[in-house]
């Protein structure tokens, strides 16, 4: 869970005669990341020929609205692909000549579709005042027109018809919509057109009104409709095996333009994790597998199931390297003990809780984050109880901890302690970093090293002695003298620079001081939080001066819960991140590591 999964560097050397069929079992397996980095361009024509003809499937089957799913088709070997190809083709070009045509037809049936709809909505819409339909069958000398126009035009087109003595009558369609229908004589023709120009409104055919242009569009669309069920049923299935050929077969020359020629046979390079070594070998019953230690590889990481939202965060800042940790769980468990020291309230955290789980349960796109916000809720229901909140009010439950507003010196001393923790366990990790790296110097001396972390906690230790109980620290401040002198040494003997080394040990020393004390805003928004709640308090007890409660107080009460849901949850989650990324994460993590991708003949969905 904390190290990324162990990789072995393996160096596969196959037969020409068992190329196919190995690359093949290496693609059934799914475990192996081939290095790409000296990939050859040899098949790179029947890949862009394969390209095109897999956006001309989808784009057939997203016209046909079948949705795209992985069917059973037969194994294709290296040799029949250029075979393969041509015969696709021929069967896409045909099959495509036909759904275009039909997708053409579909596009002006449901334009006419949505035309007669839309006059039979107006001519209901205009009932109570005018027959259109009559009218239109009826009018000989007088002229109608119907129109869509704009809400905020729709006056200037009234106006301009009454100024001309034309009969109107109008009703708001939609919100932003009103139909109008005009009745005028001939010499108004052009007066009545600039009218509607103006006003941007949409003239409707006035054959759409009548009852039997409506019902042969709508039979023309059944037709249609029965058309396209047939075109699905001939083609859908079809379509979904092309698009998997084709997907393999991409697979397939992607992987033979990674292989390397040799006089041996041929070469495949890349990395396969510790646990799926033996089954490679097993299943390579002709080629000569080699493994051995990497100096690099891409990462796989281990991260629980239950902490993987918090992973997406993560990896949105930077990929771990291979020798770096994870740190996920690191992350998820600050980002939640932050989140809830600063948003630390019962009623809120059991809503952000509620929230999340329908965000992580009814949407596809925001599941991650309603899984994150589940865990910030619980941890601002914990702190609540701490402090003794329950939708803003400070007095209903006694705090298990303490009152911010009534102990803010406890508070700020709570802030920092929970920074300093922060920050060491930063300072731990970039130890067992190095030590993973065997890069003991900077282990020991370098930023964020062994003598960084004790000059760290001799400080603080020279702080409580100083202030608290008013010692002598002149020792103390001697040793973290040799001490900073020692790390500033090993950075003149790394970078060979005076000046620049003495700077940089300066500023080593600022950001951790600075760094300790920036964790006073996880008081500051707790208190933020009690101080937003009493103004809210204060609103609805006005709105009911005589001490009941009535409906303005509860309104009030409700509206104000929610804009402070709302406001600190985004507040605190940004500062949350803020933290970890720049404060957390600067203390050891670099990050710019490739993930696992391993050669899959399986596409993913």
């Amino acid at each position: 869970m904390i190290f990324p999964e162990k990789m072995y560097r393996v160096t596969i050397t196959i037969p020409e005669e068992y190329l196919d069929t190995e690359i093949e079992s290496l693609g059934k397996i799914g475990a192996l990341h081939i290095d790409d980095r000296n990939k050859n361009r040899i098949f790179e024509t029947e890949i862009n020929r394969v390209d095109t003809l897999l956006s001309l499937a989808k784009s057939n089957l997203d016209a046909l609205g079948v949705q795209e799913k992985i069917v059973e088709v037969r194994d294709i070997q290296l040799e029949e692909i250029p075979r393969e190809i041509d015969k696709i083709e021929v069967i896409l070009n045909d099959i495509s000549k036909i759904i275009d045509k039909l997708s053409s037809e579909g596009k002006k049936v449901e334009q006419r579709t949505k035309d007669v709809l839309t006059a039979e909505k107006v001519k209901e819409t205009l009932r109570e005042d005018l027959d259109i339909e009559t009218l239109v069958k009826n009018l000989s000398f007088i002229k109608l027109k119907a129109v869509l126009v704009p809400s905020d035009t729709a006056e200037s087109l009234l106006l301009t018809a009454k100024s001309y003595k034309a009969f109107t009558v109008h009703e708001p369609l939609s919100e932003g919509s009103v139909a109008v229908a005009i009745l005028y004589t001939d010499d108004l023709e052009d007066v009545i057109q600039k009218g509607i120009e103006k006003t941007e409104g949409k003239v409707l055919n006035n054959n759409d009104f009548l009852t039997e242009t409506k019902n042969k569009v709508l039979a023309t669309r059944e037709l249609y409709l029965k058309e396209k069920e047939k075109a699905v049923n001939e083609y859908g299935e079809k379509l979904l095996e092309i698009i998997r050929k084709l997907n393999i077969m991409k697979k397939i020359l992607e992987t033979e333009n990674l292989v390397k020629r040799t006089a041996e046979g041929y070469i495949i390079e890349g990395w396969v994790p510790e646990d799926k070594k033996d089954e490679i070998v097993k299943a390579l019953k002709h080629s000569r597998v080699i493994f051995s230690e990497p100096e690099d590889a891409p990462v796989l990481l281990k991260t629980p199931r239950l902490l993987k939202p918090f992973e997406e965060l993560v990896t949105g800042f930077g990929y771990p390297s291979y020798k770096e940790l994870n740190p996920t769980p690191f992350f998820a468990f600050i980002f939640v003990l932050l989140f809830g020291v600063m948003f630390g309230d019962v009623g809120h955290g059991i809503v952000l809780s509620i929230a999340g789980y329908i965000l992580s349960k009814k949407t596809e796109t925001f599941k991650s984050y309603g899984k994150v916000l589940i865990f910030c809720g619980i941890s601002s229901a914990i702190f609540g109880l701490l402090y003794g909140s329950v939708f803003g009010d400070e007095h209903l439950i006694h705090p298990l901890l303490f009152n911010p507003m009534e102990n803010i010196d406890k508070l700020i001393i709570f802030s920092i302690a929970i920074g300093i923790l922060v920050l060491s366990v930063g300072f731990i990790l970039n130890i067992i970093t190095q030590y993973r790296k065997k890069e003991f110097g900077e282990m020991l001396a370098g930023e964020g090293g062994i003598l960084w972390f004790l000059i760290y906690w001799f400080l603080i230790g020279i702080a409580i002695k100083a202030v608290v109980f008013k010692g002598n620290v002149k020792t103390e401040l001697i040793i973290v003298a040799v001490m900073v002198i020692i790390t500033v040494g090993y950075e003149i003997y790394k970078k060979k620079q005076v000046f620049g080394s003495f700077l940089d040990g300066f500023m080593s020393l600022l950001e951790n001081i600075t760094g300790t004390v920036s964790f006073v805003r996880l008081g500051a928004f707790a208190l933020a939080h009690a101080a937003l709640m009493l103004a809210i308090f204060t609103i609805a007890r006005a709105i009911s001066p005589d001490g009941h409660h009535g409906a303005g107080y509860w309104i009030t009460m409700i509206i104000g819960n929610i804009i402070v849901i709302v406001l600190e949850a985004l507040v605190v989650s940004i500062q949350t991140m803020r933290l970890e990324y720049y404060e957390f994460f600067g203390k050891f993590f670099k990050g710019g590591g490739k993930p696992f991708k391993p050669f899959k003949l399986e596409e993913e969905k």
